[in-house]
C-alpha cells in the first residue's frame, strides 16, 4: 500500500448528535470517524497528526479506514445489516440453504 495521506480513526467519544425539531436525537454513526493526516512514516508504521502510529501491516477494520470510500462500505453494512438479518430470519428452507452457500456455510463443518 502507497503511504496514505490521511487516516480515519472511528472513536466511539466522538459524538455529534441529530437535531430534529430542536430535539437532540441519538449520535451520528459517521461523525464518530475522525480523519487524522499522515505526517511521518517509520519503517514500520504510519505517524498520525495525533501522534498515534498505525502499523502499514494494517488492514482496514470496523475502526481503521485509509478512505472514505471504505467508511462508505463500513456505513452501508452498518444500516442494512438488521434489515439483512431479519430477512434471513424469516427465509424459507430453500432460501436459507442458498444463503448457506453464498456464506459458505457448511451443514457438515457445523457438526
Amino acid at each position: 500500500m502507497n503511504s496514505p495521506k490521511f487516516i480515519w480513526i472511528f472513536d466511539e467519544n466522538r459524538r455529534v448528535y441529530a437535531k430534529q425539531d430542536g430535539l437532540t436525537g441519538r449520535p451520528i454513526w459517521r461523525e464518530h470517524w475522525g480523519k487524522h493526516a499522515v505526517v511521518s512514516e517509520t519503517s514500520k508504521s504510519w505517524v498520525l497528526s495525533n501522534g498515534r502510529k498505525i502499523p502499514k501491516s494494517q488492514k482496514p477494520t470496523s475502526t481503521i479506514a485509509f478512505s472514505e470510500q471504505e467508511i462508505d462500505e463500513l456505513e452501508w453494512a452498518k444500516v442494512h445489516m438488521w434489515k439483512i438479518r431479519d430477512r434471513v430470519e424469516r427465509a424459507s428452507p430453500e432460501e436459507l440453504k442458498r444463503i448457506a452457500a453464498i456464506v459458505g456455510f457448511s451443514w457438515e463443518a457445523a457438526k
